[in-house]
């Protein structure tokens, strides 16, 4: 098997936090929080079946299913927003990966601020001037 990510031997992982406990809550309040905003508008319709009587007014009865309509994806996009900031932050305390490594020739070290090695002066002064090319 083909490992695409190595992990970085040195790194350690940080303990799980307030996260991991925001991720195991979200199912949970997703549904518990759904049935909480609809109950105002089924209530009333579940009275007119089991009563059996047709005098529900339409007008306010549009309204509060707009209001809880409305309050139906504000909880959704607030639950939604906050499992992807838990889940972001539960990826970055995870360890750390080395994706490719990027070998470059001798040639091509030279950093870009000032020409030298990366890292090193190669026997180059620091205010020495650069070639034409750029490379030291």
């Amino acid at each position: 098997m083909i490992h695409w990510f190595g992990r970085l031997p040195s790194f350690e992982t940080s303990p799980a936090g307030l996260e991991r406990t925001v991720l195991w809550l979200v199912p949970r309040l997703f549904l518990y929080g759904t049935l909480m905003v609809i109950s105002p508008s089924l209530f009333p319709r579940i009275y007119a079946v089991l009563v059996s009587t047709d005098e529900i007014g339409g007008r306010w009865l549009a309204s509060l299913d707009m209001g809880c309509i409305s309050m139906l994806i504000l909880l959704w996009g607030s639950l939604l927003l906050a499992a992807l900031s838990a889940f972001i932050v539960m990826v970055m305390k995870g360890p750390a990966y080395v994706a490719d490594a990027y070998y470059l020739t001798d040639k091509a070290v030279s950093c870009a601020c000032c020409g030298c090695a990366a890292g090193s002066s190669r026997g180059r002064k620091p205010n020495e001037q650069r070639s034409a090319e750029g490379f030291a």
